[in-house]
């Protein structure tokens, strides 16, 4: 009885981790990576060229016909992840390359976001180091958030079977979900504007 249970449970739990995958993938190739002033329920992105402009294509056209390089990473964690979960039986590997598909499609998510913006790089250390950057980018949209979603449901599935715990995914899934939060919009605004403070006029560093 405890192993049909516990089969059953290991059955529910990689269909919704193909779940969360196939929306990461589809995330990547249909929907618009950046906020859309018309807001996306309009619809007015639905033309038949909509890859090719920039305002509206998803992550991988945005790649490929746009000039967003720095976008080229994001594709790397679903790769990963689809090798775990269609090539690698369940267990230990299988939780670990979901952990660093979904920690590395999460960390250069936030990496690029605060690095470029509507002006190009946010940071003027980038600029000098990299020089100038003749592309930029908005805040992101529906694409991006499934984006985000998806790595974080595939990076707790990761976790939790690590931890070789059934039923708790959603539960650590929100628990991450609210530290990415804190880190984001509490600890690097206040680091940011810790650090402004040691910086002159002339923008060095006193």
């Amino acid at each position: 009885m405890k192993a049909a249970s516990k089969m059953n449970a290991s059955k529910s739990s990689k269909s919704i981790a193909n779940f969360w995958l196939a929306v990461g993938i589809i995330s990547c190739l249909a929907v618009p990576w950046y906020a859309i002033d018309d807001g996306f329920l309009g619809l007015e992105w639905l033309v038949a060229d909509y890859i090719f402009d920039s305002d509206y294509a998803p992550l991988l056209w945005q790649f490929i016909f746009c000039g967003k390089f720095w976008l080229a990473p994001l594709l790397l964690p679903f790769v990963i992840t689809s090798f775990a979960l269609t090539k690698l039986p369940k267990g230990r590997t299988q939780a670990h390359l979901l952990i660093i598909g979904g920690g590395l499609g999460l960390l250069w998510l936030a990496i690029q976001g605060l690095s470029i913006g509507i002006r190009g790089w946010q940071f003027e250390t980038l600029e000098t180091l990299l020089g100038p950057l003749s592309n930029r980018q908005f805040g992101i949209g529906v694409g991006g958030l499934l984006y985000y979603l998806s790595c974080l449901f595939l990076f707790s599935f990761g976790v939790a079977e690590r931890k070789g715990a059934y039923g708790d995914k959603f539960i650590i899934s929100m628990i991450i979900f609210v530290i990415l939060l804190v880190m984001i919009f509490i600890v690097y605004p206040i680091g940011k504007l810790f650090v402004s403070g040691f910086i002159d006029d002339q923008n060095n560093y006193s």
